[in-house]
């Protein structure tokens, strides 16, 4: 008995959500009087119970889709025609079809008729030639492939599609009066075919001192990308391009052509000639004492050695450090250095050595550089033990050649394809992203959590423990200024640096690292550049502040041929001398 009440109650149920579905219905009404081609004719929809409609008007056009309760059509020729119109719904679909007799219309109508050769596809770059034979048609609009419109009357045209891909070449052929006809046909354009390129060029102007402008002639066949490395770290796309060059030395400069998956290279080399070579720096330190670099070059103007010697007042040596250049093609391959520490019984008490080895890809342009650093810290105490340090560079490129990202540690840097940067990824493994803040006997250490960019520039920088560091530009976009703070600490912090400039704007050139070429160059004759660099550390316990000022100023003076002769660079007074055999 329950089991027969549960069952009506269920059936109630489906009865009750029952709804009844209403089907379509198609009908037109067609134009009264004469239908004649040419002129537009209009249908009435007087369908019930539908939501979209499809309309056939039995000539050659396509099928209309059209809410509207009157919908235009123009038949371009006179005849008999089926036209159908199906009506549709949820409940389903429903057409229904009247006979319509269509007069031919007083004048013929325009006709577009065009043919391509190429019919169908070519590789690009692909030049088609295109014949308008349309008739009965007084003008003509084209549309190759975008919504560029082009009136022309010509019979014969051509165009040149460079790039792959698909493009509709669209023909509207017009009379006056008439309706337009209009026709489409599609060329596919496909991958260029690949033919072994040949690279090849000629130089002139070269053989010239520092400061010239050297013209490459691009003489290369069958290539259609171009890339120049003009050995000093300079880059060109262009076909045949110009390239200053500051500095002095034997270039090897490369030229790699495309085609395709096929590629050439050419190497030739480009001599640019010092009127002088640095050849010696001394410094006069209260504290130091005497220092005296030494620097050597090969025929070629390359830098071989450079040798740092720092003495005591008394004339004995505290500390050495050696660079050696090593260099294939033209390009610098690895940097050796050692350094060595004496105490003053004369005894060396700590040394260091390194190697830098760069690396660089089929296009001639750096892929990786490694840093391999050895210090013992005491030599006369093996238990003090010693330090080895790895760190590694990785470069990637866009397909224009521009710096894509740069890997250092495992940091990335990442950049568009003009060359901004765009973002940053901290590493953990990353010791250069650690922040140390020292305030008495209080040390504490932070490490980074995230780079915030802005204008392409670095604006701030997250730490551990919600500590930020803003970083300030001026608007030339050099940087001014840097502020830290940490909130988790029990004093307040707000440790700043500063950095003003002369109106040069401009950081001094010296290095006392060479990785490759040295330019001793200023960019104008005699310039004295002044920055003033102010590191403050101001700490607030309740009412107390307590501030920690440190004040440098940094200079060069130039000489008339853009040297530097002095500076006060790495502290004391130093002076430069220079080889000039021109």
């Amino acid at each position: 008995m329950m089991k027969n009440i549960i069952l009506m109650v269920l059936l109630a149920v489906v009865l009750s959500c029952h709804k009844e579905v209403e089907f379509p219905e198609a009908d037109f009404e067609v134009p009264t009087g004469t239908i004649k081609a040419g002129v537009p004719a209009t249908f009435r929809n007087t369908s019930r119970n539908a939501s979209a409609y499809e309309w056939d008007f039995g000539d050659t056009s396509t099928i209309v889709t059209s809410s509207d309760v009157e919908v235009t059509h123009n038949f371009k020729i006179g005849g008999d025609f089926t036209v159908r119109l199906i009506a549709k719904s949820g409940g389903g679909s429903h057409g229904i079809s009247r006979p319509v007799k269509v007069e031919k219309p007083d004048r013929p109508l325009p006709k577009a008729i065009f043919e391509l050769d190429p019919a169908t596809e070519c590789a690009a770059p692909c030049t088609v030639s295109i014949t308008n034979s349309s008739i009965h048609s007084t003008s003509f609009t084209w549309f190759f492939g975008d919504n560029t419109p082009v009136e022309t009357r010509e019979v014969k045209l051509s165009r040149t599609f460079n790039d792959p891909g698909s493009y509709a070449i669209t023909l509207i052929a017009k009379a006056n009066g008439l309706p337009n006809d209009t026709l489409t046909k599609t060329l596919r354009v496909t991958a260029p075919q690949s033919v072994q390129p040949t690279a090849e060029f000629d130089i002139s102007g070269d053989d010239c001192t520092h400061n010239c402008d050297v013209t490459f002639t691009n003489k290369s066949t069958s290539g259609i990308t171009y890339l120049w490395n003009f050995g000093d770290g300079g880059l060109s796309t262009d076909l045949s391009p110009k390239h200053n060059y500051k500095r002095a030395g034997a270039y090897n400069v490369i030229l790699v052509t495309k085609n395709g998956s096929l590629t050439s290279m050419k190497k030739k080399t480009v001599q640019i000639y010092a009127k002088c070579k640095f050849t010696k720096q001394t410094r006069q330190h209260q504290i130091s004492g005497n220092y005296e670099a030494l620097y050597s070059y090969d025929a070629n103007d390359f830098p071989l050695r450079s040798t740092e010697i720092e003495n005591e007042v008394s004339g004995a040596p505290v500390s050495r450090i050696v660079n050696d250049y090593t260099y294939a093609d033209g390009f610098l391959t690895v940097r050796n250095y050692s350094l060595s520490v004496r105490n003053n019984s004369q005894v060396v008490v700590e040394i260091s050595s390194g190697r830098f080895t760069h690396k660089y890809n089929n296009d001639g342009l750096l892929s990786s550089t490694e840093i391999l650093r050895t210090t013992v810290k005491d030599r006369n105490n093996p238990a003090g033990g010693s330090t080895i340090s790895r760190s590694a560079l990785q470069y990637e490129y866009h397909s224009n050649y521009n710096v894509s990202k740069v890997t250092v540690d495992g940091t990335v840097y990442n950049y568009s394809e003009t060359g901004l940067l765009t973002s940053i990824n901290p590493s953990s493994e990353n010791p250069s992203e650690l922040y140390t803040l020292k305030h008495q006997n209080f040390t504490k250490t932070y490490r980074v959590t995230r780079y915030i960019i802005a204008n392409n520039r670095i604006s701030e920088i997250e730490f551990t423990d919600n500590a930020k560091q803003k970083l300030e530009y001026d608007n030339e976009g050099q940087l001014i200024r840097k502020t830290f703070r940490d909130p988790a600490l029990a004093f307040e912090t707000n440790c700043v640096e500063e950095w003003r400039y002369d109106n040069q704007k401009n950081i001094n050139l010296l290095s006392r690292v060479f990785l490759g070429h040295p330019s001793y160059l200023a960019p104008e004759g005699v310039i004295l550049h002044n920055i003033t660099s102010y590191t403050k550390a101001i700490y607030r316990a309740g009412s107390m502040d307590e501030m920690q000022v440190n004040e440098a100023t940094a200079f060069t003076q130039y000489n008339s041929e853009g040297f530097p002769t002095k500076s006060n660079l790495f502290s004391g007074d130093n002076t430069y001398f220079y080889e000039c055999n021109r």
